[in-house]
């Protein structure tokens, strides 16, 4: 790798410092480890100094550079799903490859600076070809397509799963109220307010729907290692996404129960108690 790289990709320099010009052929030979390959040899703190010894050359760590999420040394350097790995880097000048990566860095358009890039190319060496150039956020988008799929398949899933929910507990809770109309007629004859009423109603359809949403998180936490893969930054079995979804069924069955729980104190007593 050239100087700049890191500033160019935006890593995060831990410890020591980057290549520079002083890293030529011909100078001590020079490396950058990641913070994985560094607490997997010694530790960050203590990289610095530290020799490898590669292909018979012994080379001093002089930096400890910032993980990066996915790279893996294949063509596509892996995926953003990829935990970090560890990586060494070395200075271009002191360990020359046939094919080489271009990254820029810059505040326009790819297409306004396309032609500066290829003229600066052309520069350092007219006879090698320029291939296509593409932008970053393009290659990160393509590699997360398929996860991006995935998670679109789940949402609509999980939204339809939310409005069957949502839909049956409706016509549970109307279905019990239908069923209790005498019941709800004598206690509205006697005296009994609409507020306990809709409290009668509610705490009914709670009562059941706080039973289903404690199975519902017993059985998703039992599963959870089947979607693991497809979680990025988030464990499995991550405390507050299990009770943020806990309280959003328990929101949504309580709207689910309020309808049915208002209409059955527009019940006229006397129309209820007249029911067979």
């Amino acid at each position: 790798m050239s100087p700049g790289l890191f500033r160019t990709l935006g890593v995060r320099l831990i410890a020591g410092r980057e290549f520079g010009a002083q890293d030529q052929q011909g100078s001590p030979p020079v490396a950058i480890v990641s913070q994985v390959l560094a607490r997997r040899l010694w530790t960050t703190a203590h990289a610095i100094g530290r020799v490898l010894e590669i292909d018979g050359r012994h080379h001093e760590v002089v930096g400890v550079a910032g993980d990066i999420r996915g790279s893996e040394g294949t063509a596509r350097g892996g995926s953003l799903d990829r935990d970090p790995s560890a990586v060494l880097y070395l200075p271009a000048a002191q360990f020359p490859q046939r094919t080489v990566a271009l990254v820029v860095r810059a505040d326009s358009e790819l297409q306004a600076i396309l032609p500066a890039i290829r003229a600066a190319m052309r520069k350092i060496d007219a006879a090698q070809p320029v291939p296509d150039l593409r932008r970053l956020d393009e290659w990160i988008s393509e590699t997360t397509e398929q996860p991006r799929l995935t998670t679109t398949l789940a949402v609509a899933f999980a939204v339809a799963a939310l409005l069957l929910t949502v839909v049956g507990i409706y016509g549970v809770i109307s279905h019990a109220v239908s069923q209790r109309t005498q019941e709800i007629g004598v206690r509205m004859a006697i005296g009994a307010a609409r507020t306990a009423v809709v409290g009668l109603i509610l705490r009914a359809g709670l009562t059941w729907a706080g039973g289903g949403i404690v199975l519902g998180l017993l059985a998703a936490w039992a599963a959870s290692r089947a979607i693991a893969g497809l979680l990025f930054n988030t464990s499995a079995a991550d405390p507050l996404t299990f009770g943020v979804t806990a309280l959003a069924l328990a929101g949504v069955a309580a709207l689910a129960c309020l309808v049915p729980a208002i209409r059955a104190t527009r019940i006229d007593p006397v129309i209820a108690l007249r029911g067979d």
